[in-house]
């Protein structure tokens, strides 16, 4: 079955250096799409609709952002984007050519401004602008999806943000739990392995409050469950780096280190071929790669975070192996939990 869906990461560069940002421990990281791979991705796209312009960097600021716009501009795009970038030029070309846009929103000024080290008003302003290019052009894209990484640090401004992405137009509000990259950052997640009755009825709360806003509302879950379901296998996408890697997820795109339920564990990147070297369709046909993908749609891997050997198991340290033969392992993935969002 070929790809239905790619993920495009232009670069993993970012004009911004957030507080407990996960790319923060994401080794080698600095470096834009080269125009020859982004070049031979467009070219062999075929009937590809639906295209995700994200990952761990600022989609925006590659230097042929408004190019690869223009190329794409005939297929469903996302792009993901902390909004800093917004002037009436970008507001435009996403306008005519975006069709929903994820942007990220902490809080309200002053927990924003500590974050993200930018201007929260500013962020507005230009979230505004593109809202006034939307009524120029008479559209109603790029639809505008607010996503808010939430904490104990910030819990308390989820009622703003919901505001602030009604009083913006937005079409949808997007929960996400923080995903810890060190033993400090782990102290202020709100997820937990059993039931959380507190943040539950939080959630019911809020959810409440966008629905009178009419948003749409997308949670995360607050406690571990069962069931297990990967985003990125189960809507057939692929996934490229910066690098013109090709790899199964963003989890998986770099080196790097996360704490689940914590325990601390190194993430090593997994790549299953690059761009250049074979078409998209024979990359995705890869057996290695196909293989991995049976693995996770038929769940056949452990369940680390519910095991009741999981203290004194070597394993768990990092994603090489799992106890199942599984190389690489996505036994301790919070993503395929829901507990981490992905588009």
């Amino acid at each position: 079955m070929p790809f239905e869906k790619l993920y495009l990461e232009l670069t993993d560069a970012c004009n911004l250096n957030c507080e407990m940002c996960y790319r923060k421990t994401w080794g080698n990281l600095g470096s834009h799409m080269d125009v020859s791979v982004l070049k031979q991705v467009v070219g062999d796209l075929g009937t590809i609709r639906e295209i995700i312009l994200g990952g761990i960097g600022e989609p925006t600021i590659h230097p042929e952002f408004y190019w690869v716009l223009e190329q794409l501009k005939d297929r469903e795009i996302t792009l993901t984007t902390n909004g800093t970038t917004i002037d009436e030029r970008m507001a435009e070309a996403l306008v005519e050519c975006v069709d929903k846009m994820v942007v990220s929103v902490d809080g309200s000024q002053l927990i924003y401004d500590r974050i993200r080290g930018f201007e929260y008003n500013q962020l507005i302003k230009n979230l505004n602008l593109l809202n006034q290019a939307k009524v120029k052009a008479g559209k109603n894209t790029p639809h505008l999806l607010i996503q808010m990484v939430i904490s104990k640090d910030n819990l308390e401004e989820v009622s703003h943000v919901v505001d602030i992405a009604a009083q913006l137009h937005a079409d949808t509000l997007i929960l996400s739990n923080l995903l810890p990259v060190t033993i400090e950052d782990s102290d202020s997640i709100l997820y937990t392995q059993y039931d959380n009755s507190e943040i539950k009825s939080f959630f019911n709360k809020v959810r409440s409050k966008a629905l009178r806003y009419g948003l749409e509302i997308k949670l995360t879950e607050s406690k571990l469950k069962t069931d297990r379901r990967c985003n990125f296998i189960e809507k057939s996408a692929m996934v490229i780096n910066a690098r013109g890697e090709v790899v199964p997820c963003y989890r998986f795109a770099h080196h790097g280190t996360e704490v689940v339920f914590g325990r601390f564990k190194t993430i090593e990147k997994v790549v299953f071929g690059k761009i250049g070297t074979q078409s998209l369709d024979a990359l995705w046909n890869d057996s290695a790669y196909e293989n991995f993908r049976h693995m996770v749609h038929k769940n056949h891997y452990p369940s680390c975070p519910d095991c009741d050997l999981v203290d004194g198991c070597d394993f768990v340290r990092n994603t090489s192996g799992d106890c199942y033969g599984n190389t690489p392992s996505c036994a301790d993935c919070l993503w395929s939990r829901n507990i981490v969002y992905c588009i």
